[in-house]
């Protein structure tokens, strides 16, 4: 589920240790978060919106800026 992802979170959750050796309490469930929006949240978000703005263009009963439709 988080192939691909994990080195990059757990890269982040470094950054915010105070010792770089011990790993916070709060981290696996950031990683968890964290990889699971980048990897499918993100996606699905920016899939909806293209889908959506693109079936509003093509249904749309006036053209752009009623331009000619060769415009």
């Amino acid at each position: 589920m988080m192939t691909g992802v994990k080195k990059i979170s757990y890269s982040m959750t470094c950054l915010g240790r105070k010792d770089p050796l011990t790993r916070e309490s709060w981290e696996t469930v950031f990683m968890c978060y964290w990889g699971f929006a980048i990897k499918y949240f993100v996606p699905a978000v920016l899939w909806f919106i293209l889908i959506s703005t693109f079936i509003k263009d093509v249904t749309s009963d006036t053209l752009y800026g009623d331009y000619a439709f060769g415009w």
